[in-house]
């Protein structure tokens, strides 16, 4: 099994949540893993990567009570500014007032400081070897070892061809560069950042 989507983390502007889960057996699993095990067959594993997964950590756990996850972190100086950047571009060009822009933005820069928040106390609410944290640095750096210790972590078989597709994507990693310009957190959203998010800024060690 790959992660599906292995190199597209390198070029997202938020922080990622993956979930790995087994499809529940029985009548009681839910109209979720219904579909999952219609899709995928009982008993497979399921691996899905999505932004939206972070702020719905603890729901998956009730459905699905074996799943794994793996959270993306990337210093927040760099993710929200981006991630607001893109979506004020897609806002102004439906026709979004500028005050409804800076609304918008404003409701997203609440939204992911949630999303630190939040992922740092699921992880601490879950068993070792149910959640891995990956830094964005470590994945664009040397994409194939961190898959690597991902699926050691995991127990997770790795093929020989997987393993050369992510040899490829470590030499592609070397070479990547962003073509997404935007201007770093000012010094307001800095100083907020570091107030509402301080204790992680120690954790995961990101410079102030």
């Amino acid at each position: 099994m790959a992660f599906s989507g292995a190199s597209k983390p390198l070029q997202s502007p938020c922080s990622l949540t993956i979930a790995t889960v087994k499809p529940p057996e029985g009548s009681g699993s839910g109209l979720a893993s219904a579909r999952l095990a219609h899709l995928h067959g009982a008993g497979r594993t399921h691996c899905a990567k999505s932004p939206q997964f972070t702020l719905k950590m603890r729901s998956l756990c009730e459905v699905f009570p074996d799943a794994r996850f793996v959270v993306m972190l990337r210093h927040p100086y760099e993710t929200i500014p981006s991630l607001v950047d893109l979506m004020s571009w897609y806002w102004k060009r439906m026709g979004a007032t500028p005050e409804q822009v800076d609304g918008s933005a404003e409701v997203l820069r609440e939204a992911m400081i949630a999303q630190y928040r939040y992922a740092a106390e699921v992880v601490d609410e879950l068993p070792p070897e149910r959640f891995a944290l990956v830094r964005f640095e470590d994945l664009l750096a040397d994409p194939r070892a961190v898959v690597e210790e991902l699926y050691a972590r995991f127990g997770l078989p790795l093929t020989l061809a997987y393993t050369a597709y992510l040899e490829g994507e470590r030499e592609h990693a070397r070479g990547f560069r962003s073509v997404h310009e935007y201007d770093l957190a000012n010094a307001a959203l800095r100083a907020r950042l570091q107030a509402e998010l301080g204790d992680l800024f120690d954790r995961f060690g990101w410079p102030r």
